[in-house]
C-alpha cells in the first residue's frame, strides 16, 4: 500500500472508490451503443435493470 508521497497511478484510498461522474456517464454511453450494435433496445435494458435512462445523461 502507498505510503507519503509516494503516487501509484490508479490508486484509490479506501473510502475514495467513487467513480468519477464523468467516468461513469463515458462507460454508460459506451454500453448504450454496444447494446444498440447487438440490436437490443438500450432503454430497454436499463430499465429492466432499474435504471432510469433518462438519469444516465
Amino acid at each position: 500500500m502507498p505510503t507519503g508521497n509516494l503516487k501509484v497511478y490508479g490508486y484509490r484510498p479506501p473510502g475514495g472508490n467513487q467513480m468519477n461522474t464523468t467516468h461513469l456517464a463515458s462507460q454508460v454511453l459506451t454500453l448504450w451503443n454496444l447494446l444498440k450494435k447487438y440490436d437490443l433496445d438500450p432503454d430497454d435494458v436499463f430499465r429492466k435493470a432499474q435504471l432510469d435512462p433518462s438519469l444516465m445523461y
